[in-house]
């Protein structure tokens, strides 16, 4: 009986002493900075520290994904102008 008793006061210091996992701190996707109130999200879903938030400092896909679109914005907008020619005289 008194094996019994000990082994379930070790289960119940184990279950006292398990510990919640810890949460992952957020970190830059560049220079892995420890990001602790300033964090920025960008397009492409990670997260940035103050100097690489902008798309151009972490190269992001996003940049040539928006060039493509407002390059077909722009061709649709403004069909192409065909010049007339002079008549000779």
């Amino acid at each position: 009986m008194n094996t019994e008793n000990s082994q379930t006061k070790q289960q119940e210091v184990k279950q006292q002493g398990a510990k919640q996992p810890k949460q992952k701190k957020q970190r830059c996707a560049i220079c892995r900075k420890n990001l602790k109130t300033m964090v920025f999200t960008c397009q492409c879903k990670n997260i940035f520290c103050i100097q690489h938030q902008s798309a151009h400092s972490h190269a992001c896909p996003c940049i040539s994904q928006k060039k493509d679109i407002h390059r077909q914005e722009i061709k649709h907008k403004n069909p192409p102008v065909v010049p007339t020619t002079l008549e000779v005289l």
